[in-house]
């Protein structure tokens, strides 16, 4: 029930140079999602979100730990050369939820991989039983997505991280 292909942030490096006696570089570390990921994830969100609404279901909003969640956990697998719903070491994706702050009450995970525009993702989630299941269910309140492009297996590929979840402080609210 995990499918979502995964976005990679970049990482940006830049100098501020504060002046006291002299110029001082500082470095400070800027993580920033590439235009066409950023644009890529908020077209899943809304496909999604259409998909959702033709079932008579809420729409989900896009969580930013929920998108650190997901792009972590794509990075991940990238970096390792895994594409599964477990970790090499044998962690569920909800190891990437805690370590996020994500408190979850309810949770799923979508995977894809070498996917380039949302709408072909969407309708393979779609017409997979598992990963419709997740997009439609009613429980969940949150999203986040992650994607990583690289080198897998010898191939450039992209893979999609879809994370669902209702955090637990959610209830407390109603």
């Amino acid at each position: 029930m995990y499918s979502r292909t995964l976005s990679s942030f970049s990482t940006f490096l830049f100098a501020l140079a504060f002046f006291t006696a002299g110029p001082i570089p500082v470095l400070a570390q800027v993580q920033t999602r590439p235009p066409l990921d950023t644009a890529l994830a908020s077209q899943i969100i809304t496909l999604t979100n259409t998909d959702r609404a033709s079932q008579h279901i809420g729409a989900v909003k896009d969580n930013a730990l929920l998108d650190q969640a997901a792009q972590k956990r794509a990075d991940d697998m990238l970096a390792r050369q895994y594409f599964s719903h477990t970790s090499p070491e044998g962690q569920a994706p909800w190891k990437w939820f805690i370590q996020n702050g994500y408190t979850y009450l309810y949770a799923a995970e979508n995977l894809a991989m070498d996917f380039s525009d949302a709408a072909s993702v969407e309708m393979a989630w779609m017409n997979s039983p598992t990963h419709r299941a997740n997009i439609i269910n009613a429980k969940y309140k949150d999203m986040g997505i992650g994607i990583a492009r690289g080198i897998y297996q010898g191939k450039q590929t992209t893979i999609i991280v879809e994370f669902f979840g209702t955090q637990q402080s959610s209830l407390a609210r109603r």
